[in-house]
């Protein structure tokens, strides 16, 4: 008998070798649902080409929208914020279904579209830090303070009276032993 006629259950007492020629044997090939996502190998064309499309369209309806938005003397990043709302599926995608799936739910360009909203987060965080003026910070440091403890405080005391004034509220019977289930 030779290795390739060999069962499963009689590899045990054959080489290490033999089983290792055999499990490779029989192998199956990975089928498409298995495969690894496409982003594992980098992007392909298209998907760089659909990313830096969807990157084009979302700045210059955030452009739009903001100058829109000024021009109704209203703060610009209202304007920026509500052709985000129209990019989105509420309008787009309701409009033009097709168009949507194809550029905003492709996962690589998800996946670019969050790398790049993350660093400009990041960004906006760090400039906002820098144009910080220490001392207007030092001098409404205590009324900052107080106005904070004021907003968080009242949150945190509220539950403790609440549970005492309604602690005989509520009776639980949480005795599930045979001997009782069988009474009821």
């Amino acid at each position: 008998m030779t290795s390739e006629e060999v069962p499963g259950a009689a590899l045990g007492a054959q080489s290490s070798l033999v089983r290792a020629q055999h499990a490779a044997r029989h192998v199956r090939p990975c089928t498409r649902a298995e495969e690894p996502p496409a982003l594992m190998h980098g992007l392909t064309e298209r998907q760089v080409l659909l990313s830096l499309v969807a990157l084009a369209l979302v700045l210059l309806t955030a452009r739009a929208f903001g100058e829109l938005a000024r021009r109704l003397r209203q703060p610009e990043v209202l304007g920026e914020l509500f052709g985000g709302v129209v990019l989105g599926p509420s309008v787009v995608g309701a409009l033009a279904p097709g168009f949507h799936r194809v550029l905003f739910q492709d996962p690589a360009v998800g996946v670019v579209l969050s790398g790049i909203s993350w660093i400009g987060a990041l960004v906006l965080l760090l400039m906002a830090g820098i144009e910080v003026d220490v001392s207007i910070l030092r001098k409404e440091a205590r009324p900052g303070a107080l106005s904070a403890l004021g907003a968080i405080a009242p949150p945190l005391r509220t539950p403790g009276p609440l549970v005492q004034r309604m602690q005989g509220a509520f009776t639980w019977d949480l005795d599930v032993s045979p001997r009782r289930s069988a009474q009821a």
